[in-house]
């Protein structure tokens, strides 16, 4: 970095203008090399191998625990290094709050996954939110120090954030009502239901129950309606800045100081600055600055996807409006205004819609109603909310607003709810690879660069592109063979086998018999569904077709035989000829030792499931090391495929 900087300073001042190339790679190595050294730093801070035992540790909590069915999650502060500490519920941990010093005796674990096919990548989630561990807690394994509390800026932004929450507590909103509230204002969706928020997004506008730009924009025309008479000279302008930058951070403490209003007040910010100048700022200068200064301070922030929809669906915005809007001139004023929220609409699901069906495998077709329906509420809600804290010592006028306000969210909760349940609302099972994604926006760039260049030679080149790109979306989605195997899968309390056929067919062993498919729901969704595999087969107790033969928990396939041990029905067998067995799968449920069964079995790698307790893990490690044995533990390794 010193010597490309040195670089940069020698050709500012020697370099002829022929030579900018140079001196705009060098400034490119020089980011790419900054941002390298910031990642690596932020890594280092994260990245953590913990005392594989338990032990003391001192910590402080960082955020209002969040109440789950048997615990509470506290994001703890400890050694240096964030951890998620999940704290037995009862009437102790319910009384946490944000900045207390706590003193809690357990193991911490670094983030693992349980390695499933497709699954979301929950390690790389909480490393890239600055988590370094998890750790649970029982009750008396723990206690507050009695030490004061010291609330950092994020923290008392968060106990303001939890007043106000209080307040519309207060006021008698509950229900979803309170927490559609909650989270259009100050972004506390902690009381969003499942239901409510399946509505929003099989509707297309759950983006408006996650805090960005759209409520950032809605405050900051407010303010500029205002602070109007503000611009008649320099000195009323530079006033007005202030205003405005004093009360857009104010709101964003307010929200917790989340990223995606960070963002947004950034992006306010350098609007109102070049108006200082009465210079327009150019929209893609402005983004640019903005997704800098975030990822300089934390460059995780590029695999958020808040953070990856949001600045996509604004670059598409700003790209695609004027030329959109241009299409259809409309005198009409109620009209015009319909129609730019059309036109908005449309440029972002232009942007954001590959990333959505990459991380949602989904795309909701009625997104362009939702947010005709929205538009005009949130602003209305958004207002009313502050209307109901700057009238609230005026009982009469305050219970009017009040009233109002729960009104305008009804209002929006049954539209949202109406919409989503029209026919044909949300397609799902739109699989996208990362390869898919990259070449639908080589889509979207050459349409935007034939609209720039509306030629014979531009659209020449657009069609040898699309020609490419549609050649690579063939050659992925031709038929392939699949390889034969054998998946074990890592899921809580049921053990199971999967069995692949060439031909996609399947058969599936399991202890939980009948309620199998219950607990493979998830596998089903993520893993079965995008393969395009049919249900498999369940293996029961004894089944026996061509391929495939079981009985007492062994299973014989394709020459391979696997044994998996649930209970004691082995106790005390014996066998004139051991059977050999190529994985004995040992699940919860079976209290014996592995020794007893090489007096019938002949066994070549032992499968510890992720169900079994730490004793009895431990217990089997050391028994298969002086017998022996190679073995797997899947609660390490994570669900895993044996390809033959």
């Amino acid at each position: 970095m010193a010597v490309l900087f040195a670089a940069l300073l020698w050709m500012l001042k020697t370099s002829a203008y022929r030579y900018r190339w140079l001196f705009g790679g060098t400034v490119g190595l020089f980011l790419l090399v900054l941002g390298s050294m910031v990642t690596q730093i932020q890594w280092n801070q994260v990245n953590c191998e913990w005392v594989p035992e338990k032990k003391m540790y001192q910590g402080v909590v960082l955020e209002p625990p969040v109440a789950k069915e048997k615990t509470m999650v506290c994001k703890v502060k400890t050694e240096h290094k964030q951890i998620l500490l999940y704290v037995y519920r009862d009437s102790l941990s319910q009384a946490l709050q944000s900045g207390e010093h706590i003193l809690f005796y357990s193991e911490i674990h670094p983030p693992h996954n349980a390695g499933n096919p497709y699954e979301f990548d929950y390690a790389s989630y909480l490393l890239r939110k600055q988590i370094s561990g998890t750790a649970y807690v029982y009750a008396g394994y723990w206690h507050i120090m009695d030490r004061p509390r010291v609330l950092s800026v994020k923290q008392q932004a968060l106990a303001c954030r939890d007043k106000i929450v209080g307040y519309y507590r207060k006021w008698g909103f509950k229900g979803e009502e309170f927490a559609v509230l909650s989270a259009l204002t100050v972004g506390y969706k902690e009381e969003l239901s499942d239901e409510l928020r399946e509505s929003y997004s099989v509707a297309g506008i759950s983006h408006v129950l996650a805090l960005s730009g759209l409520h950032v924009g809605i405050l900051w025309f407010l303010l500029g309606c205002v602070l109007r008479p503000f611009c008649r000279n320099q000195t009323m302008r530079i006033l007005r800045w202030i205003v405005v930058t004093l009360l857009l951070w104010s709101f964003a403490f307010v929200a917790g100081l989340m990223p995606s209003v960070v963002r947004a007040v950034i992006m306010c910010m350098l609007v109102e600055l070049r108006a200082l100048g009465r210079r327009r700022g150019q929209p893609l200068d402005i983004l640019a600055i903005a997704a800098f200064s975030m990822l300089l301070y934390s460059p995780f922030y590029l695999f958020d996807v808040s953070f990856q929809l949001s600045f996509m669906a604004v670059l598409a915005i700003s790209v695609c409006y004027t030329e959109l809007h241009r299409l259809w001139f409309i005198r009409n004023r109620v009209l015009r205004y319909v129609w730019g929220i059309a036109v908005v609409s449309v440029a972002a699901q232009l942007g954001t819609a590959p990333l959505v069906m990459y991380y949602f495998s989904g795309f909701s077709l009625y997104f362009l109603l939702a947010n005709l329906l929205v538009a005009p509420l949130i602003p209305i809600i958004i207002y009313l909310a502050l209307l109901a804290f700057v009238f609230a010592p005026v009982a009469g006028l305050h219970h009017y607003i009040l009233f109002v306000l729960e009104e305008v969210i009804k209002c929006l909760n049954w539209g949202t709810w109406t919409i989503s349940r029209l026919p044909s609302a949300f397609i799902d099972s739109l699989y996208l690879s990362s390869l898919e994604v990259c070449l639908f926006y080589g889509l979207f760039i050459l349409g935007l660069y034939y609209w720039a260049n509306r030629c014979r030679r531009a659209l020449i080149r657009v069609f040898a592109g699309i020609n490419v790109i549609l050649a690579l979306l063939f050659y992925i989605h031709l038929p392939h063979t699949t390889t034969p195997s054998i998946v074990f899968y890592n899921l809580y309390n049921c053990a199971a086998v999967h069995f692949i056929e060439a031909d996609n067919s399947s058969y599936l062993y399991s202890n939980r018999k009948d309620s199998t498919y219950v607990y493979m729901e998830n596998i089903g969704e993520t893993y079965w569904r995008r393969e395009k595999m049919p249900t498999p087969r369940l293996l029961l107790s004894d089944y026996e077709d061509k391929r495939v033969w079981s009985h007492e928990g062994i299973v014989h396939w394709k020459g391979m035989n696997i044994c998996m041990v649930t209970d004691g029905y082995w106790h005390n067998k014996s066998a004139t000829n051991l059977l050999n067995i190529d994985y004995m799968y040992l699940c919860k449920g079976y209290k014996g030792k592995i020794a007893p069964l090489q007096k019938l079995f002949r066994i070549k790698k032992i499968v510890l499931d992720a169900s079994l307790s730490d004793y009895k893990s431990k217990a089997y490690k050391e028994e298969c090391k002086t017998l022996g044995l190679d073995y797997i533990d899947i609660s390490e390794k994570g669900s895993f495929r044996i390809l033959l």
